[in-house]
């Protein structure tokens, strides 16, 4: 088994201070110019005493395009199945895994050699403890995403991960799904994802970004995180109706 560690406040203040004050200095290490993942002994960077265990050798699919999304996420949240939630929302194992782990499928997924300082602010660090964190660090978003879709109880390994790999399809899934407040309530999550399933080629982009609006703002209205699936997925055949006649 290999072992996972977190930074100290410290160590991840320290590579934030670095690509906030100097990142003209830093930014090569985080483009295809720079050397290897960086090193607690010569980068002084220090650890928290205690670890994870994930199986040896757990590589992720190199990756430019995010066309491979749902298989690493996969790969992530197996090899990361007993974190709980709480820990998943903590930016020090996250910040190692960027940097440390996982850097260079990080860097190779969301560096290019023009890289600007919001994207390694974003993609290699975790800040804050929203629901846009989550989705931003290029690991925790595969965690997160994988934790908010598949059917955990479901034995069918199609249709365990199933609504997974459907919101790794369209980017605006998981914004409107995983960036709103009603992608909290599983309720939603889970019926917006079956309703997309079942009339994906009506539902492009666009169409998405409306239906999630639309559907958001049925909160002043009916208290979302009380409505059945079903309930859910007759709101959304009424708007996709409307738009599709309108």
């Amino acid at each position: 088994m290999e072992k996972i560690f977190k930074f100290t406040e410290a160590s991840v203040s320290k590579l934030k201070k670095n690509v906030n004050q100097d990142f003209d200095a830093v930014k090569d290490r985080y483009t295809s110019r720079g050397q290897g993942a960086f090193n607690l002994d010569s980068d002084k960077l220090e650890i928290l005493n205690g670890h994870y265990e994930i199986p040896n050798n757990i590589i992720l699919i190199d990756d430019q395009t995010g066309k491979r999304d749902y298989e690493n996420s996969r790969i992530i949240y197996e090899a990361f199945k007993n974190l709980s939630p709480a820990d998943a929302d903590d930016q020090r194992l996250w910040v190692y895994l960027t940097h440390i782990t996982f850097f260079e499928y990080n860097k190779r997924r969301w560096s290019k050699d023009s890289v600007t300082e919001r994207t390694v602010l974003s993609r290699f660090f975790y800040n804050g403890t929203g629901r846009g964190s989550r989705t931003h660090n290029g690991i925790s978003r595969l965690w997160w995403t994988a934790h908010l879709t598949v059917r955990k109880d479901e034995v069918n390994e199609e249709k365990k991960w199933e609504l997974t790999k459907a919101i790794f399809e369209q980017q605006d899934l998981q914004v409107s799904l995983l960036e709103r407040t009603m992608g909290s309530y599983e309720n939603v999550r889970t019926a917006f994802l079956e309703f997309y399933l079942q009339n994906k080629d009506k539902m492009n982009g666009k169409m998405i970004q409306d239906l999630s609006r639309d559907l958001n703002n049925s909160g002043g209205v009916f208290i979302l995180s009380l409505l059945s699936k079903d309930d859910v997925k007759q709101r959304l055949k009424q708007l996709l109706n409307f738009y599709l006649n309108n």
